[in-house]
């Protein structure tokens, strides 16, 4: 009875996405207030400075109270996270039915169109909207828990902020899908443009005279409201113009489901080309398909089908890379002045060496680059558990090819992707840094690009692993979980002070400081061994399961 309806078989679709980032996230605000409980005067003081120096992570509002620290720390990043499952699901809401062709079962039915994708949208605002509780849950325990005044109003509206913000990019990606003919190529756009929307809104902070900048951040609207901070509050107009745009993508969606052919796209001009196709002669389109390159081999028909996604993370990365070298050069002199006295906050930048450029610059990529890399390497990999899930891989199982054969050039085609990454990374470094007169060793910078190699390969390799086993929104929530716990802890094992081996489990931890430090050899290869070791299980695995289930 629980799935008679589009609305709960979809949740129960996200039951596993939603439950975890839910869990997750209330875990992570309960543990900022006894954490904050526990620090010194001269530490908060320090960390007050240190916001005042880092306004681009967020405006630094009562930063002395634990509410203002939670805010500024942590909930300026948490959309953009949550925002990636959001956008994962929304790109597939439609579009990933479709491809694997179980949409066709649903429409033949009475239901109308309209309903069907309404109670979609639904259940993916249900969904955001458990994921909100919570979160809100975990902010009042981790104030009772504090000894600080509870704030149930502040906690849940909280969790609304970051609920429709995350929706607003989830229906975005809805949107999306319906004029691209890949799910995959949705979710690339979708992301790309929510990580230049957080781009935009720091930069906007940053830059004199350039407020209006974060005027087409849908991240500058989520951060007028400060819920947790009880003398700022929640602006209410702020809160609905956010849900009124995350509707507006939602009843955009409408008129062009209802309007287009199911596989298709509702551009026009698309309609018309695939038409065309159509309408010629079975053995003209083989014929065709024989003498393209992109289609012989399955590692080309990969990087064809991904080749709009990378395109966009790309350039995603080499606007990010660009502006945090222009943090890095603007808040240089006043970082160095704060940590010289502060020596309390100079324990959070301990490894680095703060009286160099590479210092600098290392302390403000490390948050950042191999987090991105990580992420980059997840999109790119996770192709492979939708396909699974779809039945997308029948045809190509059907042809004289073996199984691992088919895993492995899959898996080539997103290490491809993965080593244009540090490329990239190498090439906006170097000019970025030439253009911005920064003083920087080139095999130190080399050695930070590459570094982020073995993060990517062992996150996408993981993903592989975790696809023979698991569904697709399994992997999506055990995976993004891992990844975020991984780099709080290492982000703030300064302050938390977490066992040897516990911190040797992060993948960013094993990163190192290769712009300071150059290369750290012997983790990486062991991290390249680990993936090996994965991808070969998953192999295994692959050639002895049935390509319809995950068990």
């Amino acid at each position: 009875m629980m799935l008679r309806t589009v609305w709960s078989k979809t949740l129960w679709e996200l039951r596993i996405g939603m439950l975890g980032w839910g869990i997750g996230l209330a875990i992570l605000i309960f543990l900022h207030f006894p954490y904050y409980a526990s620090l010194s005067l001269e530490t908060r003081n320090a960390m007050l400075l240190y916001g005042q120096n880092f306004r681009f992570l967020g405006e630094p509002v009562a930063l002395l109270t634990p509410g203002g620290y939670a805010t500024w720390h942590t909930l300026g990043f948490v959309p953009v996270i949550l925002g990636i499952w959001t956008v994962l699901v929304g790109s597939r809401l439609v579009r990933g039915e479709e491809e694997r062709g179980s949409l066709d079962v649903v429409l033949a039915t009475s239901w109308p169109r309209v309903r069907i994708l309404a109670e979609k949208i639904a259940a993916l605002l249900t969904a955001v909207l458990v994921i909100s509780l919570l979160f809100a849950l975990g902010a009042v325990i981790g104030e009772a828990s504090a000894g600080i005044q509870v704030d149930i109003a502040g906690a849940v509206l909280a969790g609304v902020n970051i609920g429709v913000t995350v929706f607003l990019f989830g229906m975005l990606a809805l949107l999306l899908s319906h004029l691209l003919l890949h799910q995959a190529a949705a979710a690339g756009i979708a992301s790309g443009l929510m990580v230049l929307s957080y781009l935009l809104n720091g930069l906007g902070r940053i830059v004199e005279h350039g407020e209006w900048i974060q005027y087409l951040s849908p991240l500058y609207y989520y951060d007028m409201s400060k819920p947790l901070i009880s003398t700022y509050g929640t602006n209410a107009g702020a809160l609905l113009f956010l849900l009124a745009v995350g509707m507006l993508f939602a009843l955009a969606s409408f008129p062009l489901f209802m309007t287009r052919d199911i596989s298709g796209t509702a551009l026009p001009t698309w309609k018309l080309h695939l038409w065309d196709r159509g309408s010629r002669p079975a053995i003209q389109i083989l014929e065709q398909a024989r003498h393209d390159i992109s289609m012989r081999t399955v590692v080309s028909r990969a990087l064809r089908a991904q080749a709009a996604a990378v395109t966009w993370w790309l350039l995603a990365l080499v606007a990010f890379v660009g502006y945090l070298l222009l943090i890095s050069r603007i808040t240089e002199d006043a970082i160095r002045n704060m940590l010289n006295g502060t020596p309390a906050l100079a324990q959070f930048f301990s490894g680095y060496d703060i009286a160099t450029n590479e210092g600098i610059l290392a302390a403000i990529l490390s948050m950042y680059l191999p987090a991105i890399a990580v992420l980059f390497a997840m999109t790119q990999a996770i192709t492979w558990s939708s396909d699974l899930e779809r039945g997308r891989v029948e045809m190509v199982l059907s042809t004289p090819q073996s199984r691992w054969r088919v895993v492995l050039e899959r898996f080539s085609a997103v290490f491809l992707a993965l080593v244009m990454a540090p490329c990239i990374t190498l090439l906006t470094i170097l000019i970025s840094a030439r253009i911005a007169g920064l003083r920087l060793e080139s095999g130190h910078v080399a050695a930070a690009s590459f570094g982020m190699l073995p993060l990517e390969l062992i996150t996408a390799a993981f993903i592989y692993l975790l696809a023979v086993w698991v569904r697709f929104v399994a992997v999506v929530a055990i995976t993004s979980l891992l990844l975020v716990l991984f780099y709080f802890a290492e982000l703030l094992n300064p302050f938390l002070k977490l066992p040897d081996w516990l911190l040797s489990l992060s993948v960013f931890h094993q990163y190192g400081n290769p712009l300071v430090d150059g290369p750290r050899w012997g983790p990486w290869l062991i991290l390249v061994g680990i993936a090996m070791v994965f991808l070969a299980h998953a192999a295994v695995r692959f050639s002895r399961r049935d390509v319809q289930s995950a068990e």
